[in-house]
């Protein structure tokens, strides 16, 4: 738990001196308004007494400690004007910021419970935002600092910044790393990631196959830093998660496929057409690989074993003839590098497959199968299908629960 800071106060502050005819507060005017507009959303910290401030004839609250820190904030940004200590007195740009915040406190309101998973009407991909406020007011982004936009019910949205090193393009796939556990200052993890809120909504749209809207910074297609504004780069479908590590904790990682094959470098050609130039920017020369599946392989896997599942022994018929789905180990693609081979791939009904994938189900190296740590059964394994127990270790490493 963290004290309020000086961001949310600024817009606090500014929205109660739009209000006031004359523009201004006194110090002790502003407490009481902040107080009895904001204070039931004050949590326990922000009311602790520091023992800094002890010693002193009256003693102030972290809160108020901070909301002090935050006038210094507003005057950098011209919000409000040069006056004496006791005094707030709002700007002409202040008045404008307040009334940017209220518009999105109004969009707020009218899309918190209408979710919508798709494309946004009058916004087609690419489309280029100046900010993440724009986006938000379009709709495209229901959020104008999280990353990610939706709840554990689903995702309709995520953004990615140049705020987490994981995060990155390969051809037509995007590793996407989940929310929560870094420290906001050095952007190391000091935590566990944990399957909550849009970390599990995004394991609800791989298992419903629901599409997320994508949003990028530009720096991360142009790794130039002063690019700002924000890239809507269309719809994408989760085709994995997974649990990684990193600074010794466990994060989650997602991988989204583009529903129109759109890659970053056509992503990157385009941004010259959305910025009016004649040429792509100059970027760095790097190696760039691109996954490329060969189906072939899955087809003789699924082949070995007539479509009957290696856990459970299903085979699945349909009108069109058996049925069955070929199941990497060791995903492919960041962070995981698994390779497209036999010894990496299982044949495995679409149930098992799902469990596999969503860590509910394990193998040991001897062929032991496990539902949440309890043997199930055992493996059937081929003759002529030896499987790689590197790949079995990777993924059981990655299906230990969090500590």
């Amino acid at each position: 738990m963290k004290r309020t800071n000086s961001d949310i106060h600024g817009e606090r502050i500014l929205t109660l001196l739009s209000r006031q005819k004359s523009g201004e507060l006194s110090t002790e005017q502003l407490f009481l308004q902040l107080e009895a507009g904001y204070g039931f959303l004050l949590n326990s910290v922000d009311h602790e007494v520091p023992s800094s401030e002890q010693v002193n004839r009256r003693p102030r609250e972290n809160w108020k400690i901070r909301v002090g820190a935050t006038k210094k904030y507003l005057r950098s940004r011209g919000w409000i004007s040069d006056s004496p200590n006791s005094l707030w007195r709002i700007s002409e740009a202040g008045r404008r910021r307040a009334k940017e915040l209220a518009e999105v406190a109004v969009m707020s309101t009218s899309t918190r419970d209408r979710i919508i998973y798709g494309d946004i009407v009058g916004y087609e991909a690419p489309q280029e935002f100046e900010n993440r406020r724009a986006a938000f007011l379009a709709g495209v982004h229901r959020q104008t600092q999280a990353g990610i936009s939706g709840g554990a019910e689903g995702v309709d949205a995520i953004c990615l910044s140049d705020g987490y090193s994981d995060d990155a393009f390969d051809g037509d796939l995007i590793t996407y790393t989940g929310f929560g556990g870094q420290d906001p200052t050095t952007r190391l993890h000091i935590a566990d990631q944990q399957l909550i809120r849009g970390n599990l909504g995004l394991v609800r749209n791989y298992e419903l196959e629901r599409p997320v809207r994508v949003l990028v910074k530009k720096s991360v297609l142009t790794k130039n830093r002063r690019d700002s504004s924000y890239l809507y780069v269309g719809l994408y479908v989760v085709v994995h998660w997974d649990w990684a590590l990193r600074d010794g904790f466990k994060i989650l990682v997602y991988q989204l496929k583009s529903l129109t094959g759109q890659t970053e470098a056509g992503l990157v050609s385009s941004i010259a057409v959305l910025t009016g130039g004649a040429e792509e920017p100059e970027r760095r020369d790097s190696l760039s690989s691109r996954i490329v599946r060969d189906y072939s392989v899955a087809e003789a896997v699924k082949r070995l074993y007539a479509d009957t599942c290696q856990v459970c022994r299903t085979q699945l018929r349909t009108a069109a003839g058996t049925y069955s789905e070929a199941a990497h180990i060791r995903p492919l693609g960041a962070p995981h590098r698994g390779p497209d081979v036999p010894s990496n791939l299982l044949c495995l009904c679409p149930n098992c497959h799902k469990q596999f994938d969503g860590h509910a189900l394990t193998i040991d190296d001897d062929g032991s199968v496990f539902a949440f740590q309890t043997r199930i059964g055992a493996l059937h394994v081929h003759p002529r299908h030896p499987i790689d127990k590197e790949h079995l270790a990777y993924h059981r490493a990655s299906s230990v629960p969090q500590s």
